[in-house]
């Protein structure tokens, strides 16, 4: 669905999680219900689900004035950051402006700066890449910030606030990665237009001095900086006794023009194209979610619709992966997904699959038709690992095109049992919840030894 539609479906999952007023159960069966006249009942759940958020969205927004307010508070502010733009360029041309008189000293200007502060912002989204578990923490410590504001709403609209940054983390990271990149590329741009600009009405004399480097370490630097662009310019690098004739303290240096090219040829190969590439990439990456939000589903009403046949009971089939669940374990289990999606179930317990046995798939999903909830089972005591629980869900997402995304479930028992509920609990779940994040699901605890109103946790 669309990133208006998801936001109207957590809208309507606000009020609907617990139950809170102006709402009730029977404006949420009516809300039901005018979907299904919308759309009809053949409908996919997707189409189905934003319809019933649209009609539900209205009728929150005309009997509670603090939806208006949630919605502007949840809604990406693209015009006031979009000033951040022009701004970076301004910056550019001031930091240049400030850098000092007519001389450029080759190793100590805001461009060479700027070059280490980009070569280190790429060791960062390369340590990123490889530890997806940090830029989630970034992202956690931004949302509470961005949350904060929501203290003067009522809880519903509160809660629905702090649910969208969350479920639109992907899609809001992309969009401030686009935002970044580009205006570090205009940062750069209005430096070197700067430094054009002032070299054409004034002549610059360019240099160096030290007072612990000799010349010939310094050429070395000066090659290893600037020889690539040299190459690529087919600009002619001073040899060693020149470059030790450019010092400032044997004279005045030499005009700067060859400099101010070299050092313009350096930042386009290593910010103004990098930057741009990694602006574009981020910006198609945040059409696309906008375009087809992975929004974190939920069990309860506002995601299931009765199935002809069953009553007010919601089939469900349970598929536990690389976990077998006690032989006492199925009325616990039935007992918090009731408690999860407020209303009855009819669980039906498939056989387990085993870890890396995929092809048996369709065997334990014979049973489920296309209007039944499947809920995967995992066991918390398990890493979650992209080649084995990530293939289970995308095979499972594939095999039921048109049905709604399976609700995952984790049996944290065992692990209770071992370990209680310390510090390694917490970083396992936090392990987890990131782990399905990126996959567009939401995980629930399952305790089958705590009492049945604490079994599930959001």
């Amino acid at each position: 669905m669309t990133e208006d539609e998801a936001r109207r479906v957590l809208l309507l999952r606000s009020f609907e999680e617990p139950i809170t007023a102006p709402w009730s159960a029977a404006e949420r069966d009516a809300a039901s219900g005018e979907a299904s006249r919308r759309v009809g009942e053949a409908a996919d759940p997707d189409t189905w689900l934003a319809a019933r958020a649209a009609v539900g969205s209205e009728r929150l927004a005309s009997r509670e004035p603090a939806v208006g307010r949630a919605l502007r508070a949840a809604t990406w502010p693209g015009a006031e950051l979009a000033l951040l733009l022009p701004l970076a360029f301004l910056a550019g041309l001031a930091l240049d402006g400030a850098s000092g008189g007519a001389r450029i000293n080759l190793f100590a200007p805001p461009l060479l700066a700027m070059l280490a502060w980009n070569l280190v912002v790429y060791a960062l989204l390369a340590a990123g890449a490889l530890r997806p578990a940090l830029p989630h923490r970034l992202h956690a410590a931004l949302v509470r910030r961005l949350t904060r504001s929501t203290a003067r709403l009522p809880a519903a609209p509160a809660r629905f606030v702090a649910a969208w940054w969350q479920a639109s983390a992907p899609l809001q990271s992309a969009r401030i990665a686009a935002l970044l990149h580009a205006a570090a590329a205009l940062l750069a741009l209005g430096m070197l237009a700067s430094m054009y600009a002032r070299g054409a009405f004034f002549e610059f004399r360019a240099g160096w001095d030290s007072t612990f480097f000799a010349p010939a370490t310094l050429h070395r630097l000066m090659t290893l900086l600037f020889g690539p662009a040299a190459a690529l310019g087919g600009i002619t690098l001073p040899g060693l006794d020149e470059f030790a004739a450019l010092r400032f303290s044997a004279g005045s240096g030499e005009r700067a023009a060859r400099w101010i090219h070299l050092f313009a040829i350096t930042v386009a190969v290593l910010v103004v194209l990098p930057r741009t590439l990694l602006g574009a990439l981020a910006a198609a990456r945040a059409d696309r979610l906008g375009r087809r939000f992975p929004l974190p589903m939920s069990a309860s009403g506002d995601r299931l619709r009765p199935v002809p046949g069953t009553g007010d009971a919601t089939p469900v089939l349970v598929l536990p992966y690389g976990h077998r669940l006690p032989a006492d374990g199925l009325a616990g289990l039935r007992r918090a997904l009731e408690d999860e999606l407020g209303h009855a179930v009819v669980p039906t317990l498939a056989d387990s699959l085993a870890i890396g046995d995929e092809e048996q798939l369709a065997t334990r999903l014979a049973p489920a038709g296309a209007h039944v909830v499947v809920a995967v089972l995992f066991a918390l005591t398990a890493t979650p690992e992209r080649e084995t629980h990530g293939a289970l869900l995308q095979a499972l997402a594939a095999a039921r095109p048109a049905a709604s995304p399976p609700f995952v479930l984790l049996d944290e028992t065992a692990f209770r049992q071992r370990f209680g509920d310390g510090e390694r609990l917490a970083q396992r779940r936090e392990a987890w919840r990131a782990f399905l994040a990126e996959l567009g699901h939401r995980p629930a605890w399952l305790d089958l030894a705590r009492p049945t109103t604490a079994a599930v946790e959001r």
